[in-house]
């Protein structure tokens, strides 16, 4: 839905412009799968661009590392998303996917609880980055999500997930962005 607003515009000649605004509607509903799909854009986008910077600096220590680098690039993500979480509310991922996080009075996340959050989602929603317990926490969440229509962190915390209503090609890009990574993943480790 859009709409036009009038806006004060006070440099020189002062009177009204128009302006046109998108207003975002807010959806109720729970969304496990959208938020799976904005997790893992935000993992694996951040994770590729820390692999290619960390091939390039030094790709002994690389190679020799790969066996733990999904484990390692979930801890890295832990402070990432912190830093996102505590400056924005979103991450890119969730911004995509039209996700905000907030208090439950409506105000922004403290550095302090978005540290929180994050190591917790690591933990808890996550796994550690440990495949196994990934699977398992993310069946854990859904569960969460469906039932009680929250996770356990964001109940804890006393924080609200707000979806807003994105377009198609927003609810698209985000899955299909994932399912590449992960092809040339495969295709890389095969070509090798």
């Amino acid at each position: 839905m859009s709409g036009i607003l009038l806006t004060p515009v006070f440099p020189i000649h002062g009177g009204y412009e128009l302006e046109s605004a998108t207003i975002t509607q807010e959806v109720q509903k729970e969304r496990p799968w959208i938020r799976f799909w904005a997790r893992h854009f935000d993992v694996l986008v951040h994770s590729m661009v820390i692999g290619l910077i960390w091939q390039y600096v030094h790709e002994a220590s690389f190679e020799w590392i790969s066996s733990w680098v999904t484990i390692l690039m979930v801890f890295l993500w832990m402070f990432i998303e912190w830093g996102y979480m505590a400056a924005f509310g979103t991450t890119p991922g969730k911004k995509l996917m039209g996700i905000q996080v907030q208090m439950a009075d409506g105000g922004a996340i403290s550095r302090d609880i978005a540290f929180k959050r994050a190591s917790i989602v690591w933990l808890k929603g996550m796994g550690l980055g440990i495949s196994l317990i990934t699977i398992v926490c993310n069946m854990m969440g859904y569960h969460d999500l469906r039932n009680a229509k929250t996770t356990t962190w964001d109940r804890d915390l006393k924080l609200t997930v707000i979806h807003k209503k994105v377009g198609f090609f927003r609810l698209l890009i985000g899955p299909l962005i994932v399912v590449a990574i992960y092809v040339i993943a495969i295709v890389g480790e095969i070509a090798y």
